[in-house]
């Protein structure tokens, strides 16, 4: 009778450490899943990401070019907001004003919303990681601040892109001839800084 009670008590033992290696060995797929899945419960609109000002767009431009980086559509991306990731999320970056850009759900899509600055750790966008350099660290220097790209990081060396997009204005002839006084539309070129 011993001998089976030890049996018992080994097979116990065996089922409960493998139970307790598959719990640990969960991937971040899994807790990807998980965290939409909470997300979609409480219902996405009511999340923290969506708590900032409306986003508006000052300026027109005719000439295909814009202040957003790579396009002025939304793009799937990552966010880190608030020591809270969301996958997912529809974003576009306005380097000519640094600013986050989410694109909400619901009825009222159309309208983007600013990001608050000082709750964003990072973003992803276009395979592309930017990270606001002044989160939770008070020895940034003070020229440095806003979002960088991050090209390389490591204990020893880090490498970042600071992206600028200047402002010109554009007068149109063709409406000053026709008598319309104030036509203008603007156009952005690209700068680079690398730190």
């Amino acid at each position: 009778m011993k001998n089976y009670q030890k049996k018992n008590i080994l097979f116990i033992v065996f089922g409960l450490f493998l139970n307790i290696l598959s719990i640990y060995s969960q991937n971040n797929s899994n807790n990807t899943s998980i965290q939409n899945l909470f997300d979609k419960t409480i219902g996405n609109e009511n999340l923290a990401i969506y708590n900032g000002p409306r986003y508006v767009n000052q300026y027109r431009s005719l000439d295909n070019t814009h202040c957003y980086f790579l396009s002025g559509n939304y793009s799937s991306g990552i966010l880190d907001y608030q020591n809270q990731t969301y996958n997912n999320v529809d974003l576009k970056y306005d380097i000519h004003n640094d600013i986050l850009v989410l694109k909400p759900i619901g009825k009222f899509d159309y309208l983007g919303i600013n990001t608050i600055k000082q709750n964003v750790a990072s973003f992803k966008i276009y395979d592309k990681k930017f990270i606001n350099i002044n989160y939770n660290n008070p020895s940034c220097p003070v020229f440095m601040n806003g979002y960088y790209q991050e090209i390389l990081f490591s204990e020893a060396i880090a490498l970042y892109i600071k992206h600028h997009k200047n402002r010109s204005t554009v007068i149109d002839h063709r409406s000053i001839a026709d008598g319309i006084t104030n036509s203008t539309t603007d156009s952005f070129s690209e700068k680079m800084s690398l730190y």
